[in-house]
């Protein structure tokens, strides 16, 4: 049995005489997309409601999630003016929302790399401080050395 949200905006699609390749386009969507999300039975996206809706502004939003009312709402310019707004507002905040998403993987994985060179730069430092302290433990037993040598040829 087909998913009920298709089934009704398949009945949209009809309605207004128009293919699902029309459609598609007039969403800025592809057919391909269309046909895949009717073949598996699968809802439209966030985003691709958001296009539907900006589109066609009179489609009840209600109507086609829920079945409930009509499926369109009256054809008063400010619904659509009001829709399109909200739409836009929609999907401007899911691509922040997604950019978000990326930027939260990215600062974890940063911040570990941050910490792993600076472990490893404090290995490196802890290293080079031991090769100075055993240079100027060796300067000073040579130091040592050369006086004692320079004392026993005075004798």
């Amino acid at each position: 049995m087909e998913n009920l949200i298709l089934q009704r905006l398949r009945k949209f699609i009809k309605k207004n005489n128009l293919s699902i390749k029309n459609f598609a386009e007039n969403v800025d969507s592809t057919e391909s997309t269309f046909n895949t999300m009717f073949q598996r039975e699968s809802n439209p996206g966030t985003e691709l409601l958001i296009k539907i809706l900006a589109k066609y502004p009179n489609l009840s939003i209600n109507w086609l999630l829920n079945g409930i009312g009509e499926m369109e709402i009256e054809n008063n310019p400010e619904i659509g003016k009001n829709a399109l707004s909200v739409s836009n507002s929609l999907l401007r905040l899911t691509n922040d929302l997604e950019k978000s998403k990326e930027l939260k993987k990215k600062v974890p994985k940063t911040t570990l790399e941050l910490i792993n060179k600076i472990a490893e730069l404090s290995a490196e430092l802890a290293i080079e401080k031991e090769k100075n302290k055993t240079l100027e433990e060796n300067k000073i037993s040579y130091g040592m050395a050369a006086e004692k040598i320079v004392k026993y040829g005075k004798q």
